[in-house]
């Protein structure tokens, strides 16, 4: 635990009154618990001799960190793992790497075919009216596209099949072939309660959704104990649950057919 009652209130003062980060233009009084924050933690890898790594989305300490040889900021926690991953054993993280990169087109494929699972509706703000029910909604994959992969934990209890654990985000372009029938110009019989007049409405929706997954290999040895061989042992798409109902735009007019 780094103690807050380390840092003086005249070297906070001063980085209030010379607008230094975290403080920055304006001063920004609400930065002071920032200041000591960060200013204790400078102070903690001074007296370890050792860089600390924080973690933060935040621009102000970003610039502190910047400036000081003693704080290394890093914008979120998949990095940090990563990079502490790497430094502990370098070698075979980049074997990870490489057996990962041999998967990587049966992980783009479960993707692809999995996709087609996740929820999809239609968007009714760029329409007037939809009679209920009427919607179809044919979703069918392009392309997908690995954009970012981090590997995040190594499990090596089994040694000779250690398990790796990598953070996917996956750009998944796709079209969305969609129908429903529209009541904007349609007349209502109050008597025979029934619509008439009605429009069917047929569109394509080009798309794309970036989406997270987890992939989980079980990696194996040969004689020399080295890794040599992986197979996947799960794969797990939107493992958050932060995705929720993919809603399908339905205002591109010249994808009319």
């Amino acid at each position: 635990m780094v103690e807050l009652d380390r840092v003086s209130l005249i070297d906070v003062c001063a980085s209030y009154f010379s607008g230094s980060p975290p403080f920055g233009e304006g001063k920004k009084k609400y930065e002071f618990p920032d200041a000591f924050a960060l200013l204790a933690l400078q102070r903690e890898a001074k007296d370890r001799n050792k860089m600390i790594y924080v973690v933060s989305g935040d621009s102000d300490w970003e610039k502190f960190c910047s400036s000081s040889d003693d704080l290394n900021l890093i914008g979120k926690l998949d990095d940090l793992l990563e990079t502490i991953i790497g430094e502990t054993d370098s070698d075979d993280v980049y074997v990870c790497y490489d057996l990962y990169n041999q998967k990587e087109e049966k992980i783009k494929k479960y993707i692809a075919d999995n996709f087609l699972d996740l929820e999809f509706s239609l968007d009714r703000s760029g329409t007037s009216l939809i009679e209920g029910g009427s919607e179809e909604i044919e979703v069918e994959v392009n392309s997908v596209d690995i954009t970012r992969t981090s590997l995040v934990d190594i499990d090596d209890f089994d040694a000779e099949h250690p398990l790796v654990v990598f953070e996917l985000d996956a750009e998944v372009n796709f079209s969305a072939k969609v129908s429903y029938v529209s009541l904007e110009y349609a007349t209502y019989d109050r008597e025979y309660e029934t619509y008439y007049n009605v429009e069917k409405i047929s569109m394509v929706s080009k798309e794309s959704i970036i989406l997270n997954a987890e992939v989980t290999l079980t990696l194996s040895r040969d004689k020399y104990d080295s890794l040599c061989d992986s197979d996947i042992k799960s794969i797990n798409i939107d493992p958050n649950n932060n995705l929720g109902e993919i809603i399908i735009d339905t205002g591109y007019d010249d994808d009319y057919y």
